[in-house]
């Protein structure tokens, strides 16, 4: 039985930890603070990518240096998406793959050759004899596959200390808001961490996210057009812990089933102004928003000083066959100018106002008066911070977030 006097205990070493871990190792410190902490039954610990959870009996057996090793093992697990990954594999196999990425890359944190918790050595080695820092866990756990088929016995050199448990990971859901989350989150630790940088591993995980880009999309369209789209049940009891970023209290979010994600029209600047690098990213966010929510779809526009032919898409294949042309001048005039064109004066369906609209652009040009977009939710992607910011609409910036990140 927990017992008050444990949890008093616990939280005390927990806060200390955590606060050295900041100090020392500040990528883990920032990641850290997204999880709370919990105390239950579990033999040794756990996280689920919301909380890392404790065995009171197994922590208090631990050191403070031993303590510090398994918060920084949870939030690794978290940040490599370990947690949602690996879901066709064989459990205990890949759960020792998981193991050897996330204690060797906290050894290279550490500038240790090896580390024991709970007086046994944690596994860090490949099956190959190197470091598992250097390789992802699926990798590893081919690796650990072909070793057991050539080695079935007993003896065939698996061995070392399970951290912690793993079973909870298959309740989280992948692909969730909580998954782009980290992977936002881990983004931004990494690039804010000059001086002690992140482990190796991490920005081969970045790396490999490729077009998954920097915005959580499904943050963005639920706060911005969810009446438009689909039902949410709101409360703020006990508060919606994935906005704790924020200055301010947004209410925690009940989803119904998703529906499709129709009528959003996007309009991307390819003006002279925009560089090649500024529109290869605006694509990769539309990827990005395609490998989060699946079930969107709309029109896409290019411009400059005019609006070309609408694209149709609605998959990833669609986009990457999209060839935006070399343009001018800016004018969000025009933008809103082809809305009108194509919205009235016809009752034709394929015709109706859009449900919103999104403009990627690096804001180098005059803007409207907020009338032209005649009541329509106007959301602005800028791709950096221009000398004249967007007068009204919702504003996001491509670099900096999510710090710059502002609703009006």
């Amino acid at each position: 039985m927990i017992t008050q006097e444990d949890k008093r205990k616990m939280a005390g070493r927990l806060t200390l930890a955590r606060n050295r871990i900041l100090q020392e190792y500040p990528f883990y410190g920032r990641l850290l603070m997204r999880l709370s902490f919990g105390l239950a039954e579990c033999e040794t610990a756990y996280t689920d990518m919301r909380q890392i959870v404790f065995d009171p009996a197994f922590a208090g057996r631990l050191t403070d240096e031993e303590l510090i090793f398994v918060l920084m093992h949870e939030v690794l697990h978290c940040s490599l998406n370990h947690c949602v990954r690996g879901r066709t594999f064989i459990p205990l196999l890949y759960n020792i793959a998981c193991d050897m990425v996330v204690n060797s890359l906290i050894l290279e944190s550490m500038g240790r050759s090896s580390f024991e918790v709970d007086q046994v050595e944690v596994m860090h080695l490949a099956p190959d004899g190197k470091e598992g820092s250097l390789y992802d866990a699926e990798t590893i756990y081919h690796m650990l596959t072909d070793k057991i088929e050539q080695q079935p016995e007993p003896g065939n050199g698996i061995a070392g200390s399970m951290v912690d448990r793993h079973d909870q990971w298959g309740e989280i859901e992948e692909g969730t808001t909580l998954q782009d989350q980290w992977n936002y989150d881990t983004f931004q630790a990494a690039k804010g961490c000059s001086d002690i940088p992140a482990p190796s591993g991490v920005f081969r995980h970045l790396k490999a996210l490729g077009d998954k880009g920097r915005l959580p999309w499904r943050e963005i369209l639920k706060e911005f057009v969810t009446d438009q789209f689909m039902e949410w049940r709101y409360t703020f009891s006990p508060g919606a812990k994935r906005y704790s970023y924020l200055d301010f209290v947004l209410p925690d979010i009940s989803e119904e089933p998703e529906e499709e994600i129709s009528d959003l029209w996007f309009f991307v600047d390819t003006s002279g102004s925009m560089s090649s690098q500024d529109v290869r990213m605006v694509l990769t966010e539309l990827k990005s928003l395609l490998l989060q929510i699946e079930k969107v779809r709309g029109l896409l526009f290019f411009f400059d000083t005019w609006v070309r032919e609408p694209e149709k898409f609605g998959d990833i294949d669609e986009l990457t066959k999209v060839k935006p042309p070399a343009m001018g001048g800016t004018s969000f005039h025009a933008v809103f100018d082809e809305i009108h064109r194509r919205t009235e004066g016809t009752q034709n369906e394929s015709a109706r106002e859009p449900a919103a609209v999104i403009i990627m652009t690096d804001g180098l040009a005059p803007y409207p008066e907020e009338e032209k977009a005649k009541g329509i939710p106007v959301l602005w992607i800028l791709t950096r911070r221009p000398d004249q910011e967007p007068p009204w609409g919702k504003v996001l910036y491509l670099k900096d977030l999510p710090e710059q990140e502002r609703e009006r």
